[in-house]
């Protein structure tokens, strides 16, 4: 056999695979190669002996010459870092997609500038307004009126039996308790009523004479032994016969503390009240005829908040 090139196919050139010591074979052509030569049989067991120290170190390479692939430092720690990253990647676009809210601009945001109120929508406004506190007034004052018995046939009885007049003016009907009212007592306390649409007024009188002016700043109510302060200011007016009388009006209807005031004296054994002025004090009984007329005011008082029919 004549002398070959090592490893070397002669046929065509291509690398030659040791099979053994003595035996190589071209992986191409399929030529085979046996040595008889002791030189060239040393050189292949060599040659032959190497390829299998580094086939047992690691895989050939893909062309099979014997040569293993170089390890890949690092692979394993470059896998987990990327695993890592796209586990944070995918966190963070679950909490934009699901958290973050969705067209947000950085724009300030322009406030529409309130509706201006017409002359229409504030006189409903106030009137709402009204209802709405006068209605908690009325329940307020129907609570303080319990005490006060009444049905709706007694309310028609009383009111048939009061004196009512009419200002052509204000539509405003007048109804008073004939015996109070009439009276002709120089001290005296009684109460009148105004009627006005579905609106009623309440007005709480106090009369007192004496020989001369008492500037009286307040009265002090009596109640069965419990005082109770009436402030509220006085106006006096000289009498034919040289006495002064000084009074006060005030409208108690949308005032729970003097309704509740009026009931007390209704319902007391016994009731008085002093007038303390700046000039001087003067105390006068409430009689029975003046607590039964009060009585029979707040009645119709207390039948109109119950809307009871007239008729």
């Amino acid at each position: 056999m004549a002398k070959i090139k090592p490893n070397t196919c002669t046929n065509c050139g291509a690398t030659l695979i040791i099979e053994s010591p003595v035996k190589s074979r071209c992986d191409y052509c399929g030529s085979v190669y046996n040595y008889d030569d002791a030189e060239e049989r040393q050189e292949k067991e060599a040659a032959y002996n190497v390829r299998i120290k580094l086939s047992d170190s690691g895989p050939q390479t893909s062309f099979g010459q014997g040569f293993a692939e170089p390890p890949k430092k690092g692979f394993g720690c470059l896998k987990a870092i990327l695993v890592f990253i796209a586990v944070i990647a995918a966190f963070f676009i679950y909490l934009i997609y699901f958290y973050i809210p969705r067209n947000v601009t950085n724009e300030p945001k322009v406030e529409e500038p309130p509706k201006k109120m017409t002359a229409v929508d504030s006189a409903r406004a106030e009137r709402r307004y009204g209802e709405l506190y006068f209605l908690e007034i009325e329940e307020k004052a129907l609570k303080l009126l319990e005490p006060i018995p009444l049905d709706s046939a007694l309310f028609k009885k009383l009111y048939q039996n009061a004196d009512r007049s009419k200002d052509e003016i204000t539509q405003e009907i007048s109804i008073y308790d004939k015996a109070t009212y009439n009276s002709s007592r120089p001290n005296k306390i009684w109460l009148g009523m105004g009627r006005v649409s579905v609106t009623s007024r309440l007005y709480f009188n106090l009369e007192v004479t004496s020989k001369t002016n008492l500037y009286v700043e307040k009265a002090v109510f009596n109640v069965d032994g419990e005082e109770i302060v009436y402030k509220e200011r006085f106006f006096s007016h000289s009498n034919t016969n040289g006495t002064v009388t000084e009074s006060n009006t005030e409208d108690v209807a949308y005032k729970p503390e003097y309704i509740d005031l009026l009931v007390e004296i209704v319902t007391a054994e016994k009731a008085s009240v002093k007038y303390e002025g700046d000039k001087g004090e003067k105390i006068v009984e409430i009689t029975p005829a003046e607590k039964a007329g009060l009585k029979r005011q707040l009645q119709i008082f207390k039948g109109f908040l119950l809307k009871y029919p007239k008729r």
